[in-house]
């Protein structure tokens, strides 16, 4: 990565440029695989992801201070499978014992692009505003999508010792390209990895609105209490699970999400000596799987 900072008069200014890649692989156990489930696969993945960003500071006046930036990301994924199976017959029953070789790859490019802008606000002394939009365009598999997304938050300087936040945030999620498993369950028919799901839909990008409330208490000059509660309601909830014989992530989506909680902690500072205490409390639902339904069991697709 690669990043500039300077003023232009009186704005500030960050750029960077940085590239990432990551490569996961999975190499079975070919003979013991077919023999205990029917089915061996070799999977790889990889994804070379180019990002370049620009993020400007600039003060309004005496009590405000405008911030806004620019996002440019872009990614090349790939992802293959190589599949031992037996054939099988009409029952579903094994039908030879010499097993079948079965490619799959897949090649994909994915975008994002966002722009937000967003003002501090100083009110006297002790209460802070920041409010501020963001737009994000998300294009992968031919399919493009975004969101305008409105962000405030308020922090109020109760006295010298107690701090009192609250804010709201929409966000928009794309999922992560490396985790996104492209695959042709056709390929697979009349085979011992034949999938009881036909859902195959392509993991989207997820939408959310997160609530957040929270104080911060000193008491005397070295011990800071902190606590926090959130609420986070979620449109096409993105989670991971591990699928097959092939122990690699894969991401899917729930119609619905909700997850909340709370968060304790405990700071001590004095002199060379330091402790931190954190508890937390979260619970978490998703609805009904929406896309990459071939992973799971009807069983487990009509529970959820």
């Amino acid at each position: 990565m690669l990043v500039l900072q300077g003023t232009l008069g009186d704005t500030a200014y960050q750029l960077s440029a940085g590239q990432r890649y990551s490569d996961v692989a999975f190499t079975p156990d070919i003979a013991g695989d077919l023999v205990f489930s029917g089915v061996a696969s070799q999977v790889q993945r990889s994804n070379r992801a180019n990002t370049l960003q620009a993020d400007f500071s600039t003060p309004l006046g005496a009590n405000h201070t405008l911030r806004y930036g620019v996002y440019g990301n872009y990614e090349n994924a790939t992802a293959s499978s190589n599949s031992w199976v037996f054939p099988v017959d009409g029952d579903g029953n094994q039908a030879s014992t010499t097993p079948l070789l079965i490619g799959d790859r897949n090649a994909f490019h994915a975008s994002t692009a966002a722009v937000y802008v967003q003002d501090e606000w100083r009110i006297g002394e002790d209460w802070t505003v920041n409010y501020g939009l963001r737009g994000d365009r998300f294009k992968a598999f031919g399919h493009t999508e975004g969101q305008l997304s409105p962000r405030l938050g308020v922090v109020w300087n109760a006295s010298d010792s107690t701090t009192v936040h609250a804010g709201y945030s929409r966000y928009f999620t794309p999922p992560a390209s490396e985790l996104i498993a492209s695959t042709d369950i056709a390929l697979y028919d009349g085979t011992t990895n034949q999938q009881s799901s036909a859902g195959n839909n392509t993991p989207l990008a997820e939408r959310s609105d997160y609530y957040d409330l929270g104080i911060s208490q000193k008491i005397g000059e070295h011990l800071t209490l902190g606590l926090d509660a959130y609420d986070h309601r979620v449109d096409r909830l993105q989670d991971e699970g591990q699928f097959g014989a092939a122990y690699i992530y894969s991401t899917f989506n729930y119609r619905l999400g909700h997850i909340h909680g709370v968060e304790f902690s405990a700071d001590y500072n004095n002199g060379p000596f330091s402790a931190y205490v954190n508890a937390a409390y979260n619970k978490a639902m998703g609805k009904q799987v929406i896309t990459s339904q071939y992973n799971l069991d009807p069983e487990a697709l009509a529970y959820v």
